[in-house]
């Protein structure tokens, strides 16, 4: 909430009137690393084997995580600075890595991809939500979703002569 009220934003009205920068196809998902195209971003599903932190030498935090595809075969994500993903993510867990992969040491690996849990029915075109006080934008798209129920409540500003004309 500190870091909401720091951004400016203390209202529901606050919160809606954050807008989507842009917009992720997620709804195309492969299951295999051979299938990936390094020329755009794609959503796979793959299962988390290893996660480990490390610390740079210039006080960074490291999050290194080895992924594996249903085939069996690995590559890596790496997350600068995002600990919350140790906290959330665990070794087993089937997740989807949304982002651009690129071959980098002779081995698939993405760099500060989105990353999310597995859910049968997440297949989908979503908003992207800029970053807001270092609050990341897919926790402000999980809140937003939330927040369909208090759309009516907090009212239209646009006049009723703009609303008919167009």
């Amino acid at each position: 909430m500190k870091k909401l009220r720091e951004a400016g934003i203390e209202t529901v009205r606050d919160f809606l009137s954050l807008f989507p920068r842009g917009i992720e196809d997620k709804s195309d998902m492969i299951e295999d690393f051979s299938m990936i195209n390094i020329k755009e971003k794609q959503a796979i599903k793959c299962t988390i084997e290893l996660l480990t932190e490390e610390s740079t030498r210039n006080k960074k935090l490291l999050i290194k995580a080895v992924l594996t595809d249903k085939s069996g075969f690995h590559a890596e994500a790496v997350w600068w600075n995002r600990r919350m993903i140790l906290n959330q993510f665990h070794p087993g867990d089937t997740v989807i890595i949304y982002g651009q992969a690129k071959y980098e040491y002779g081995r698939l690996s993405w760099n500060s991809a989105d990353i999310e849990h597995f859910r049968e029915t997440r297949r989908e075109v979503v908003p992207v939500y800029s970053d807001v006080n270092y609050i990341p934008g897919a926790w402000i798209r999980e809140k937003m979703s939330l927040m369909k129920g208090y759309i009516d409540e907090v009212g239209d500003d646009i006049p009723d002569e703009i609303r008919k004309k167009k």
